[in-house]
Parts: C-alpha cells; structure tokens; sequence
C-alpha cells in the first residue's frame, strides 16, 4: 500500500507511511469496539460475519481505485516534472477502502481466535488439549506461510503485472475465503453473547 500510494497517488513517503500508520492505529483502536459486540451484544460468529463482508467490500473498493481511472490523479507531466496530487474525492474513495478493512481488523481480532476454540472445546472432543495444540501450531503456520506469499508473491504480481490483476487475485482470495465461511456456518458453535464485557473488564 505505500507504494501504492507514492506510486499512483503520489505520496510522499514519509505521507504514505504515516496513512499507512493511521490505517493500523484505527484498526488496533476499533479493536475495543469488536470485543465489546463481540461478547456483549452478537456473539462471535456475527461479529466475524460482518466483518468479512466489510474486508471484500472494502478490498472491492480498493481495486476499484485501481480499474477506474477518474480515481486516482492524472499521472505525471513528463514535459515539466510535475505530478498531479489527488483530489479531495479520489482520497475519500481511497480512504473508505481503508476505513472498511480497518474496521474488519479491528472488530474481527478479539474474535478469530476465540470462535476457533469454541469449535475445539466441545463436550464430545475427549483430547481437547491435544486438538488445541495441534490447532494453534497450524494457525501460526498458516499465518506465517500467508504474509510470506503476501509479501512476495502478491507484492511482485502487483508491481510488475500492474495493481488492478494484484488487487483481482486479493480481492478473489477473499471472495473464495468468506464463501467458504459462510458455506460451514451451519456446522459451527455459536456460543451467544452473554455477558458484559464491561462488568467484567471494571
């Protein structure tokens, strides 16, 4: 994303690190927003539902700035070296994209690993220890493994096949992810909220 930003929206670096750095904040913030729905009012399923839609709509919106143009700024004048900087509805476009997958951060980080225990600590699961083990050793794998083909694979198709089949590929990755979550929904425990989390954190 700050090569994104430089790049097609020309940002400064220091500018497109501090966005970047802004994106991260509110996410980690919504965080306490999360937890709150989470365990107080919907319940973790819910709270991972609606959050993954908002990170394909939001990843949707973000290859849109890519597809459409009108969306980012012109790029440079060769004659005289100047670069366009965005207008104030190209950086809106841009920041709802961000906004939206800041709040699927946020809202789904207090949840993700508590509803995959919830599946584990079932009543008929006799070695619960060793399945939660076995769990958290291919949870970490899998998230090690995923930001290394991020930030190589993805990260290489993006800036030499160009960022609308880069933002294609995340954005269909996702697709293909919140389908299947959606599709095993049926199978999973749901523990409802019930409980303040308030009262507890007091």
């Amino acid at each position: 994303m700050v090569v994104y930003l430089m790049l097609e929206y020309h940002n400064e670096p220091a500018n497109a690190a501090i966005i970047m750095n802004m994106w991260s904040a509110v996410s980690f913030f919504l965080t306490i927003f999360g937890a709150f729905l989470s365990y107080s009012y919907l319940g973790r399923f819910r709270v991972i539902a609606w959050s993954v839609i908002f990170e394909l709509i939001g990843l949707i919106v973000l290859w849109l700035t890519a597809i459409i143009h009108n969306e980012m700024p012109p790029q440079c004048n060769l004659q005289v070296e100047t670069f366009a900087t965005p207008n104030v509805r190209q950086m809106m476009f841009l920041v709802s994209s961000l906004l939206l997958m800041a709040i699927r951060q946020g809202y789904v980080r207090p949840c993700y690993l508590a509803f995959s225990t919830d599946q584990i600590e079932m009543p008929e699961n006799n070695g619960n220890e060793r399945m939660m083990k076995s769990f958290f050793n291919w949870y970490y794998v899998s998230v090690a493994v995923s930001f290394g083909l991020l930030v190589t694979i993805i990260v290489y198709i993006q800036i030499k096949t160009g960022w609308i089949e880069g933002f294609g590929i995340t954005g269909g990755l996702m697709l293909f992810s919140t389908v299947m979550f959606f599709l095993g929904s049926h199978l999973y425990v749901k523990p409802k909220a019930d409980k303040s989390l308030c009262i507890g954190l007091a």
